[in-house]
C-alpha cells in the first residue's frame, strides 16, 4: 500500500472518529446557557467525502458504472 493511501486512510479514520464524537456530544461544552461545539460537523462531512473519494481512486475500488439506455423513454 502506498504511503499516500495509508496517510489518507489514517486521516479518514480520524475524521470519522471526530464525527462520531460530535454526534455523541463528546465535543460539546455547555457553560450556563451557552453551548459550544469544538468541531464543525458539516466541514468534517465534506472532508470525509473528499477523503473517501481519494482513497477509492488510489485503491481502485471505485463503484462500477453501468451504462443505461434511455432510448425507450424518449419521445
Amino acid at each position: 500500500m502506498s504511503t499516500e493511501l495509508q496517510t489518507l486512510q489514517t486521516e479518514l479514520t480520524s475524521v470519522r472518529a471526530a464525527m462520531t464524537a460530535i454526534t455523541q456530544g463528546g465535543q460539546q461544552v455547555t457553560i450556563g446557557n451557552l453551548t459550544y461545539t469544538e468541531a464543525n460537523y458539516n466541514a468534517l462531512a465534506a472532508r470525509e467525502r473528499d477523503l473517501s473519494a481519494r482513497v477509492s481512486r488510489l485503491s481502485n475500488s471505485r463503484p462500477r458504472v453501468l451504462p443505461v439506455n434511455f432510448a425507450g423513454f424518449m419521445r
